[in-house]
């Protein structure tokens, strides 16, 4: 105020408005002020004519504090894709800002852009936010998706007899390292590759770490980002891909990837995870690791996952052993390659190579307002009435969907007070699709049993099928958010939410129903005809 000036009341009123831009960011502050001091600015009305000027100068070619800030950014190599992409996701509302572990977030702290403040992750200032808004956002994505294309590009030319691999790390036991006492994520390449070296003997490795989560804290959000890393990255040349995750939730995401890719992989897209750390020499983690990367150099176009001497369609594996290293199983179909002295592909069980002009489709969006319920003996249906018939600010129902996780093969509980039938028939007649899951593999039909499962699906329920509860859950999200965005684009206008989506959920879209081939002769299937550029030598 006293450099301002001499007259205390408006200079209270400018400096006042100058903080309201700057959010009291001390260098930018400074510069701002000096800005309106020479403009001679005594009124706020002047102080935004000040900033607006200035920011226009900014877009024109970026100097300051701006430039700093991008420069940063861009120059982490490792954690600028995860951090601008949580960066847009904040300014769209897709993320929460009271999320201290989203990915990139030490990145966007560290480059002065963002803040936390009261808990919530916060854009330093009005005027910030307005350079460093959705629009440029975007640009810098684009901008870093190109860099990488252009680093990337040479090898796709220069002759040589090794392949490439790109292995993203996303967290979880697997991508931890021990230093000292303390476990923690790697800094950066060279820091993961030395605790997994070997795999550099069997082709070039571009690493990137997307995000550091513990797997149970692995959302929706997580799926779209790396499904995305892999789509932009389908055509640098690589072989294949290999994420390191978490054990907890790892079928649930390499699922949702299966279905954000669609049918038209033509590439593998192996997830694989540890019990152990990379530290314990007797353990798993070197161990898969090393057999992903194998893995991700066959022809097998598909997501899959690998752990112990198996690997598993990523959409029919379930985890089945906190501790055990064969700890995933696929219940309801078999692996499609055993990992013995070589890698046995069971080429019969692929899924068909897309034709050759046959792009990836990405279909990345999973709908939120997603009601779980874990059916338990005694539980009241009660708790959950709220959540059915609760809105927004808006007035618009929040629940987008239901989902019902039974104990036995879709057996709902019919009997009063503990009955769920009233709540499933309400949720139908309010267009809310309501989704039956099972822990064990089975097949609704005219076959059904017993009316506790009978029932639900009467009332209009969707039957999960043959789907492990992970596949279905992820399908379920999936499928709801493909119609909505059919419905808003006007491409497509279901007269029945329901049916669209029960219509969805019945179709084998990446493996994860049985496919009618399964149910011809072993000897057939062994037959069925398969490239041989796609064979190779193997």
């Amino acid at each position: 105020m006293a450099a301002l000036s001499n007259s205390s009341e408006p200079s209270a009123q400018v400096a006042q408005r100058i903080l309201e831009h700057t959010g009291g960011q001390p260098y930018m502050t400074m510069l701002l002020a000096d800005r309106v001091r020479r403009a001679k600015a005594d009124t706020p009305e002047g102080v935004d004519h000040v900033a607006d000027l200035y920011l226009e100068a900014q877009r024109s070619q970026p100097r300051d504090l701006f430039l700093h800030i991008e420069s940063f950014l861009f120059e982490q190599h490792a954690d600028a894709f995860a951090a601008l992409s949580t960066y847009l996701d904040l300014l769209e509302g897709k993320r929460d800002p009271a999320a201290r572990e989203a990915p990139g977030t030490r990145l966007l702290l560290l480059s002065g852009l963002m803040r936390f403040r009261g808990g919530r992750l916060e854009v330093k200032g009005p005027i910030f936010k307005r350079f460093f808004d959705a629009e440029w956002a975007r640009r810098a994505i684009s901008r870093l998706a190109t860099r990488d294309a252009e680093r990337a590009r040479p090898s796709l030319w220069i002759p040589s007899s090794r392949k490439r691999l790109c292995v993203f790390n996303t967290g979880g036991t697997i991508g931890m390292v021990r230093r000292g006492n303390e476990v923690r994520p790697p800094e950066d390449q060279a820091e993961f590759l030395r605790n997994y070296a070997h795999i550099e003997e069997i082709a070039d490795i571009d690493f990137q770490q997307l995000f550091n989560l513990d797997s149970v804290n692995v959302s929706p959000l997580e799926w779209v980002h790396i499904a995305k890393a892999i789509h932009e990255r389908r055509d640098w040349g690589y072989s294949g891909f290999v994420v390191a995750h978490g054990t907890d939730t790892l079928a649930h995401t390499a699922s949702a990837v299966a279905f954000a890719l669609g049918p038209h992989l033509s590439f593998p897209v192996v997830f694989t995870g540890s019990q152990t750390t990379a530290d314990v020499r007797h353990g798993d983690a070197h161990t898969n690791m090393l057999r992903s990367c194998l893995v991700a150099l066959q022809p097998i176009p598909e997501v899959v996952i690998c752990f112990g001497n198996h690997v598993l369609r990523g959409c029919r594996a379930q985890k089945r052993d906190e501790h055990s290293f064969d700890g995933f199983e696929s219940p309801t179909f078999p692996p499609l390659a055993d990992i013995q002295e070589t890698v046995e592909v069971h080429r019969a069980r692929l899924r068909p190579l897309p034709e050759p002009l046959e792009d990836i489709e990405l279909r990345a969006e999973f709908a939120s307002g997603i009601l779980m319920a874990q059916l338990t003996p005694g539980l009241e249906p009660d708790f959950y009435w709220h959540s059915l018939r609760a809105t927004d600010e808006e007035g618009r129902r929040r629940c987008q969907g239901v989902v019902l996780q039974t104990l036995g093969a879709g057996n709902v509980v019919s009997v009063e007070p503990f009955s769920f039938l009233d709540f499933v028939d309400e949720a139908i007649r309010d267009g809310i699709p309501v989704l039956v899951t099972s822990p064990y593999a089975w097949q609704s039909g005219p076959d059904q049993q017993f009316s506790p499962a009978k029932a639900p699906l009467e009332l209009g329920a969707i039957s999960s099928g043959l789907m492990t509860s992970a596949a279905a859950v992820t399908k379920f999200r999936w499928a709801v958010a493909q119609v909505k965005r059919s419905q808003i684009s006007g491409s497509h206008s279901p007269k029945n939410l329901i049916a669209e989506v029960s219509s969805i959920m019945k179709k084998d879209l990446v493996g994860e129903l049985t496919p009618s081939d399964l149910h011809l002769p072993k000897a057939n299937r062994e037959e069925m005809p398969w490239p041989k550029e796609v064979i190779g030598e193997s």
